[in-house]
């Protein structure tokens, strides 16, 4: 390839790469998705009891009221991944002072009030159960506002002061604080982003790992449904190629059961969408870059007449004048076969960007964060999964390693196989000197492909679970691909013998 084409091929790559990267990682999370899940890491330190389950100590609600009785957790006992945690741990680092449980225990009080305004419920009936239906659907408020177009945070420092009437100095947060206590709740939900759907509804696993009062275990949050105008307006990718991935992801999951909670919760419907999504990725690829395909076909079946002409010129490495008469010769083959090298450079240009938005659309999906596959949340990327020490004894981590192996197993297989087929094409071609030209470049393709391979594969570890079973599928389909071209080739072959 000529320097100038390397500089603009170059150049053009890394405009696109800038471009996609832009605008596929961008987050679907609204205000209120960001606030639902806030509330879940956050629901503070009241813990509400049904009257059946109180003890002597627990302190009744409502006046008028002896269904719900409260009683409070201290802050040393807070979840250390939950906002008053990180924050109360980040303040004890610097030896700055921290709220009182009183003072929480108004904030809860407050954000109760505003949860309950939006409700019909009456103080004097509620039963335990609406009360915390109430939460889950309103306990949000205690961080943005009820205006439409809201910003994070938009009602906190409102319940904050609220919540401070009526206590002292001591019992209330510094400005400092109230500052770590935002970072940490930021730090929290900045790492959730599987919050695309379709459609209204509970999605995603969310809130302490272990927990206590009502709520001992993390749970679904209410999301709301985008649009693809909104796609659009976060950028070009974004409405061109993640929207509508996810919106197959989230079709097909919910066509295969992703409507019923308890099939969501076991995965089947998860793995059958991403099957049916990875297949008609790769047959939209395959139809897209058909004449690229079509040509880098060719140019495998050309292979033993390229290694007799490169096999001709043993110093073209060296000699020019051998090096221009083996590229005349070389292009006088392309062209009697209607070929241009240059063309099966566009698939590596279309196979970049849509692998980035299949990472943007499957790692934002909100059915694919919900329930798990054989312990394994889609959701999650297979090295946290293997890291974490409680996931072995769950089996979720034995099924992330199995994945990954297929996975890796699967892409080494694909990536090599061509290159077995051509070696075993041009074993049979007669060598009539060594030509170190061709040796270096097949060195550099060599060294290419194992570090695509290697990328891959860590790639793989990292990213979300669901990119391996993507990978894994993409993985069979160019095995098969590969195999049936070179079926095609064998039998073109014999018919010309």
């Amino acid at each position: 390839m000529k320097k100038k084409n390397k500089l603009i091929l170059g150049g053009i790559s890394i405009l696109l790469a800038s471009l996609v990267l832009t605008g596929c990682t961008k987050s679907f999370c609204t205000v209120n998705d960001q606030a639902h899940i806030m509330y879940m890491f956050d629901y503070g330190v009241t813990q509400y009891i049904d009257k059946s389950d109180k003890v002597a100590s627990d302190i009744q609600l409502f006046e008028d009221n002896d269904n719900i009785y409260v009683r409070y957790t201290a802050l040393s006992d807070m979840p250390e991944n939950s906002g008053i945690g990180l924050a109360n741990a980040q303040a004890a680092s610097l030896g700055a002072p921290t709220p009182s449980v009183n003072y929480w225990a108004s904030v809860d009080n407050y954000v109760l009030s505003l949860a309950l305004a939006k409700t019909s419920f009456s103080k004097a009936t509620i039963t335990y159960n609406e009360l915390i239906q109430t939460l889950d659907d309103y306990g949000y408020l205690k961080f943005v506002g009820t205006e439409e177009n809201d910003v994070i945070f938009g009602n906190l420092d409102n319940v904050l002061e609220q919540a401070s009437h009526g206590l002292s100095i001591d019992d209330c947060p510094t400005k400092d604080y109230v500052a770590k206590y935002k970072d940490a709740l930021n730090s929290i939900v900045s790492s959730y982003r599987a919050c695309f759907t379709i459609d209204d509804g509970e999605y995603g696993y969310y809130g302490y790992e272990s927990g206590n009062g009502f709520r001992p275990q993390p749970s679904t949050v209410k999301l709301e449904p985008k649009t693809w105008r909104g796609a659009w307006k976060q950028g070009f990718f974004q409405g061109l190629l993640v929207f509508p991935i996810g919106w197959l992801t989230e079709t097909f999951i919910k066509l295969f059961g992703g409507n019923n909670p308890e099939a969501l919760a076991q995965g089947g419907p998860q793995i059958l969408g991403l099957l049916f999504v990875t297949f008609i990725i790769r047959g939209l690829m395959l139809l897209i870059t058909f004449r690229s395909t079509a040509a880098n076909s060719k140019m495998q079946m050309l292979q033993p007449e390229i290694t007799k002409i490169q096999n001709k010129y043993p110093n073209s490495n060296t000699n020019k004048n051998e090096q221009q008469r083996m590229m005349m010769e070389m292009q006088a083959l392309y062209r009697k076969n209607k070929i241009n090298p240059l063309s099966t450079l566009i698939t590596l240009v279309v196979q970049f960007p849509i692998f980035i938005c299949v990472w943007g659309a499957l790692q934002s999906s909100a059915s694919l964060s919900t329930g798990s596959f054989l312990g394994l949340n889609l959701s999650s990327s297979i090295s946290s999964t293997i890291f974490k020490g409680s996931n072995w004894a769950n089996g979720s981590a034995v099924t992330a390693l199995m994945l990954f192996l297929l996975m890796a197993g699967a892409q080494v297989t694909s990536m090599l196989l061509p290159r077995i087929f051509q070696k075993k094409n041009n074993a049979k071609v007669a060598k009539l000197g060594k030509n170190p030209a061709q040796k270096e470049q097949q060195d550099r393709t060599k060294m290419f492909t194992y570090i695509m391979m290697g990328m891959i594969i860590i790639m793989g570890f990292t990213l979300v679970s669901a990119m391996g079973v993507y990978w894994f599928v993409g993985a069979l389909f160019s095995i098969i691909q590969t195999c049936i071209t070179q079926a095609i080739s064998n039998k073109k072959k014999q018919k010309k013998i």
